[in-house]
């Protein structure tokens, strides 16, 4: 388990209310669901997320961000 569970509990619980779970509906559709697309779109914010902080943060110091273009991007 990370020291700081504040990014995972943030994207936990915005995930939740985005697909209008209860928190045991959403607990067993990741740790007791066989189809394991709900944990890994889950990981795959938390991963998004992190990098959205970890630019915010190089911003703030001074440091030029990293510029992507997102994969989901339209054009």
């Amino acid at each position: 388990m990370p020291d700081n569970t504040f990014i995972y509990d943030t994207v936990y619980q915005e995930f939740m209310e985005e697909l209008q779970f209860t928190p045991d509906e959403m607990s067993e559709a990741i740790m007791f669901d066989e189809d394991r697309t709900i944990f890994d779109q889950l990981m795959e914010r938390v991963k998004q997320f992190k990098w959205k902080d970890e630019q915010r943060s190089k911003w703030m110091q001074g440091e030029q961000p990293e510029y992507t273009v997102p994969e989901d991007c339209p054009f």
